[in-house]
């Protein structure tokens, strides 16, 4: 299975790019996923890019129906997120993934503490870039890797009514049971899991572990990722 090595240095919070298409970060949150402690034992997956084409058609499904609806039901709009994209996350791998070193010197508490309110966080960031889609369309691009890799790169791309397309690509392995979980998505060059590790880092550095986890519980933590400039 893959694994980042990018060497992370400071992060600001700051970006002079001007946002992307909302969909971007619908697209963004559909299959987000997970990092596993251990390599599961691994079988012939199906396509992954049929399952990401699936996932992003039920989605935008629901939405295209129900979206007046949803945005005036802040509840039903995250069982939404919790039915339709959750299952497709491992919140124990992103959150180790983010914590970086700080992970393997917390407490099994701090950990189970990140991991639970980390995923609040990731709920209402979901929440609010599902809300925001405007009929934008997606094109999923044929998957051109071996049949029997065990890691993909999924190309996908955001069409607004008008305006640039989007790029957006997710990296992906396959699991036992034959499907596929995704472990980072990167628009337009931004890493997802970066981004979050970068932010989070910063906030360690200044308060503490218990610091982040007591400002996300207090949903004190910014929801919105930096948006790149569309190409």
């Amino acid at each position: 299975m893959k694994r980042l090595t990018t060497t992370f240095g400071s992060f600001s919070a700051q970006t002079h790019k001007r946002p992307c298409s909302p969909l971007c970060f619908l697209v963004f949150f559909l299959t987000l996923a997970p990092l596993l402690v251990a390599v599961p034992s691994w079988s012939a997956p199906k396509k992954p890019d049929t399952m990401v084409q699936q996932v992003t058609d039920d989605v935008l499904g629901v939405l295209r129906t129900e979206k007046a609806r949803l945005k005036n039901n802040e509840q039903e709009l995250y069982d939404l997120v919790e039915e339709k994209i959750l299952p497709h996350f491992d919140f124990k791998y992103i959150s180790q993934i983010v914590l970086g070193r700080y992970w393997n010197k917390a407490t099994d508490q701090q950990k189970v503490d990140f991991s639970e309110n980390f995923k609040g966080l990731l709920v209402r960031t979901y929440a609010n870039g599902l809300i925001s889609y405007t009929d934008e369309k997606v094109r999923v691009l044929p998957y051109r890797g071996e049949t029997e890799a065990r890691d993909a790169s999924i190309r996908t791309e955001i069409i607004p009514a008008s305006g640039p397309k989007v790029p957006v690509t997710y990296s992906m392995y396959g699991t036992r049971d034959g499907g596929w979980q995704v472990y980072d998505v990167n628009i337009n060059g931004v890493s997802m899991v970066v981004t979050y590790r970068k932010n989070f880092a910063s906030e360690i550095q200044r308060h503490g572990l218990d610091g982040l986890i007591n400002k996300m519980k207090r949903n004190e933590i910014e929801t919105d990722l930096p948006k790149p400039e569309s190409k």
